[in-house]
C-alpha cells in the first residue's frame, strides 16, 4: 500500500511537471503569434500610411529636461520624406520644429507661439486615448485633420494639411498631404 501511494505521488508529480511544460510552451507560441501578429498589423500600417499621406512621421515621447515629456520626431525609414520637405533631420526635435525657429520679437514671435500653442492643443486632444465608458477599456477615436503653416530650414513657409492620431503599438504619427 505504501509503495502504490508513492507510485501516485510519483505519477502526480510526472504530470505536474508535464502540465507546466506544455504551459509554458503554449505561453512561447502565444507571445511568438502575437508578435507576429504586431508585425503584420505594422506592415499594414505603414502600407496604410504610405497610401494616405504624402509625408508621414513617426512621434515619440520623450523627456526633455525636467520638463513634461514632448512629443519629438522619431527616426524611421519613412522620416526621409519629411526631413527632404523639412530640410532638415527632424531626429529627436520637439513637434516644434515644424513651425521654424521662433522669431526673436514683435508681432511674428506671438504669431509663433499663437501657432504653437494651437499645434500642442491639437496634439494634446488627438493623441490622447479615450476610455471606454461601457466596457472599461480603451477606443480610439477618429482623428481631425489641422492646417499648419510649416517652416522649413531655411525659412521658407509651406501650408499644409496634417493629421495627428495615436496608433496602438506604434505611437503616435503625423501625417501630411501635399
Amino acid at each position: 500500500a505504501e509503495q502504490r501511494r508513492c507510485e501516485m505521488l510519483v505519477l502526480q508529480h510526472r504530470l505536474e511537471l508535464q502540465v507546466h511544460q506544455e504551459r509554458r510552451l503554449a505561453n512561447c507560441e502565444r507571445e511568438a503569434t502575437l508578435e507576429k501578429v504586431s508585425a503584420a498589423e505594422q506592415a499594414a500600417l505603414r502600407s496604410f500610411m504610405a497610401a494616405v499621406f504624402d509625408i508621414f512621421g513617426h512621434l515619440e515621447w520623450i523627456r526633455m529636461g525636467v520638463d513634461e515629456p514632448q512629443l519629438c520626431f522619431g527616426a524611421t525609414e519613412q522620416s526621409t520624406s519629411l526631413n527632404a520637405l523639412m530640410k532638415q533631420d527632424l531626429f529627436g526635435k520637439p513637434l516644434d520644429a515644424l513651425l521654424g525657429k521662433p522669431p526673436l520679437h514683435g508681432e511674428a514671435r506671438e504669431r509663433w507661439h499663437r501657432e504653437r500653442q494651437r499645434l500642442w492643443n491639437y496634439v494634446a486632444v488627438e493623441a490622447a486615448v479615450q476610455s471606454d465608458e461601457d466596457g472599461g477599456g480603451k477606443v480610439q477615436k477618429v482623428a481631425r485633420k489641422i492646417a499648419l503653416t510649416c517652416v522649413d530650414a531655411i525659412g521658407s513657409s509651406l501650408r499644409q494639411n496634417s493629421l495627428c492620431a495615436l496608433v496602438q503599438r506604434t505611437g503616435p504619427f503625423l501625417g501630411f498631404w501635399c
